[in-house]
Formats: C-alpha cells, sequence, structure tokens
C-alpha cells in the first residue's frame, strides 16, 4: 500500500507519478511507462485503502449471502483461510 507507493514515487519519480497519481502501469524491463491514469482503476485502489485502514468493505460484503456464498464455494472461510477438505 503506502510503502509500495513510497518506493514507486522514489524510485521512478514524476514519471510514474503526475498530477492525478500513479501512473497505471510500468514495465521495468522496457523502461516504459504508461502515460494514462485511469480513475476505473483508482477506484479499486482507493477501496483497498478504505478496507486497510478499519475493514468497513469486508465487512459490509461479509454479510452479503451471495458473497459468502461464493466464498464458501471457493473453499474459503469469512477471514480468508482456506477450509480443509
Amino acid at each position: 500500500g503506502l510503502v509500495s507507493g513510497y518506493l514507486t514515487k522514489k524510485r521512478f519519480g514524476n514519471k510514474a507519478y503526475g498530477y492525478y497519481g500513479f501512473a497505471n502501469a510500468i514495465n521495468e524491463d522496457k523502461d516504459w511507462i504508461d502515460p494514462d491514469v485511469l480513475g476505473l482503476d483508482l477506484g479499486m485502489a482507493i477501496t483497498c485503502y478504505a478496507n486497510s485502514r478499519d475493514r468497513f468493505i469486508w465487512n459490509l460484503l461479509g454479510k452479503q449471502a451471495t458473497i459468502l456464498r461464493g466464498l464458501n464455494a471457493m473453499g474459503m472461510t469469512q477471514n480468508g483461510v482456506k477450509n480443509n477438505p
């Protein structure tokens, strides 16, 4: 989260971080940084950040029967640990 963002900005500077935030993609092997920043991707990042602060998103979704059925079908529990068969 925050540490990786700090390290990315420190390593790549303004090439990877601009007016709207971090670039969409970075490929170090080809020395290429995507010049675009898409709001669609930023929404997911904001959601992940909000969830890391107080688990609000997980607590909200973890009450939904559809989510719980999906986790169960994948062999997962509410805390993310796989069920033993």
